[in-house]
Order: C-alpha cells, then structure tokens, then sequence
C-alpha cells in the first residue's frame, strides 16, 4: 500500500488495534490503517458506536481523557505542523492538537 500523502510504500508499525495494523509512513508521518477498512465496514461501525451510546455527551470527560493521550502520542513525534482527523465527529480531538500548535484540519461524513 503506498501512502495517500506522499505515495511511498515504506512504514513503521506502531500498534494493532480491533485487528487493524496502524502504521506510520517513514517519509511523511501520516499514521493510518493496514488494511483500510471498506465503506461498509466503517458503515457498520459508526453505526454500532451510535447504538451503544459513543456519541453520549454524558462521556464527553473521559472521552476529553482519551483525545488528549492521542494528541500527547502525537506530540511525542512531532511539536508543530498540520494535524488531520478523518472521522473527526464534533472536532473537539481538533481543538486540542490546535491548543498544542498545530494547524488543524478534519473530515466528518456522518450527518
């Protein structure tokens, strides 16, 4: 798979997670999905976060907790620059890279 940003096919493996390699680019630093999941896959899981109550602004705390344990990931990496959230939802992982420097830009698809 070569990168969407700079069309490299070379990456460091960071973590797997719900059995999706998450790998960062060596070249640009773009951190995604190995395999990328289908338009119905993702379909299917946001739905299944809407149903069990994800998107519940009664969690929004330790919702806050985990946004920000991304961002300090990513802060461990790299101080400034432009941040991009696919999947951003309400924008608030947005907000924070921003407080911490970086030039923020996000993509939601749900309504």
């Amino acid at each position: 798979m070569n990168c969407v940003a700079c069309n490299i096919e070379e990456y460091k493996k960071l973590f797997v997670k719900n059995n999706y390699n998450f790998i960062k680019c060596v070249k640009c630093g773009l951190v995604t999905l190995d395999p990328l999941p289908s338009e119905k896959q993702l379909e299917d899981y946001y739905k299944s976060k809407t149903i069990c109550g994800n998107y519940d602004l009664n969690l929004s705390i330790e919702r806050d907790r985990s946004l920000k344990k991304i961002i300090d990931l990513v802060l461990s990496e790299k101080k400034n620059g432009n941040f991009i959230d696919i999947g951003c939802f309400d924008g608030r992982l947005l907000e924070f890279a921003e407080d911490s420097g970086f030039t923020s830009y996000g993509l939601e698809l749900q309504e």
